[in-house]
């Protein structure tokens, strides 16, 4: 059987469960806490129509982007803001959500900034030893255009 085949036989929940039980071995709240956010985001009907099967690709930087805009999903909408539906049948192509206040639309992309061209060192956890290196400065400026 298939994998598409077998993932179809299992519902949302379970696939984001599933999903994240391996993204997060040995921690029983993360899997909990990101899987109601994906789910809530996900049953809105505002998320992207592949945002299941993104996730389950197990690549950090979809994982992440998918969850921050859950995240302002779930932050917008608790605020009071109806939130429109931006997402095409055919997929996503645009900004991510777009909310309407006093008359005026507003577009929000959520953009998640990754650790690409900083070096390995810098992304390393924190240890006792001393170390001494230079700031990836040009690197870690997040970039806003309008």
């Amino acid at each position: 059987m298939s994998r598409r085949r077998q993932r179809s036989h299992i519902s949302t929940d379970q696939r984001i469960a599933v999903c994240l039980g391996h993204r997060f071995p040995n921690n029983d709240v993360a899997p909990r806490y990101y899987g109601d956010l994906l789910i809530e985001y996900s049953k809105s009907g505002l998320s992207p129509p592949h945002l299941i099967d993104e996730i389950e690709t197990g690549e950090e930087g979809k994982f992440w982007s998918y969850t921050w805009e859950a995240m302002l999903f779930r932050h917008l909408s608790s605020a009071g803001y109806r939130l429109k539906n931006v997402v095409k049948v055919s997929g996503q192509h645009g900004p991510d959500l777009c909310v309407e206040i006093e008359g005026r639309k507003i577009w929000i992309e959520a953009v998640v900034p990754s650790s690409e061209g900083i070096p390995a060192a810098w992304l390393e956890p924190p240890t006792d030893e001393l170390r001494v290196r230079s700031r990836p400065d040009v690197e870690r400026v997040l970039r806003a255009r309008q």
